[in-house]
């Protein structure tokens, strides 16, 4: 399977020790799930993934999260 550049990218920073909240944005059909999902199968640890469609701008949605 080919693997996107971005989940490469993305496994790096989750290895990082600072544990922050990683956030992945752009256009749409552009690949962001797959890459998400490489990155996370390859680190094989718990995760949690939210969509933020249209909640940009709510601090609410952040803070659920």
């Amino acid at each position: 399977m080919f693997r996107r550049e971005m989940s490469t990218k993305l496994e790096k920073r989750l290895r990082e020790p600072r544990g922050l909240m990683q956030i992945v944005t752009g256009p749409r059909q552009t690949g962001k799930t797959t890459a998400i999902n490489q990155a996370i199968e390859a680190l094989g640890f718990p995760y949690r993934v939210g969509r933020a469609d249209d909640v940009f701008g709510d601090a609410r949605w952040i803070e659920a999260q």
